[in-house]
């Protein structure tokens, strides 16, 4: 599903996510989860719906606590299509956009199609 936010730097793909099985159950049945060190997300970012590959990935990866507590602890990657990490870290760019989504772990899921 292509993200609708105007400001969002996803609103120009479509999206596939898939969460690993630490974290699934809450990210897919939690209103405001609290997820655990260890999930990683995995956005695809995708040119069309029916793309094979994607042209960018963007990760989420919840650290140890104390990574960086003010943020929740999550750590940011952008990977390009070939696999080499473009950046990696708590993210400035990533911060301030996920930071408004404190009441559910810094996690936009509007674009989910099941919950």
């Amino acid at each position: 599903m292509a993200s609708t936010d105007p400001a969002s730097p996803h609103k120009d793909f479509f999206l596939r996510v898939f969460v690993n099985g630490t974290g699934r159950s809450q990210f897919l049945h939690k209103t405001n989860p609290n997820l655990p060190a260890g999930t990683v997300i995995v956005k695809e970012k995708l040119a069309a719906g029916d793309s094979a590959q994607p042209d960018l990935l963007t990760v989420m990866r919840k650290r140890e606590p104390g990574y960086d507590a003010r943020h929740h602890d999550w750590e940011y990657s952008v990977v390009d299509k070939h696999g080499k990490v473009i950046e990696q870290g708590a993210l400035p760019r990533c911060i301030s956009c996920h930071e408004g989504q404190s009441q559910s772990d810094f996690l936009y899921r509007s674009y989910m199609t099941v919950r």
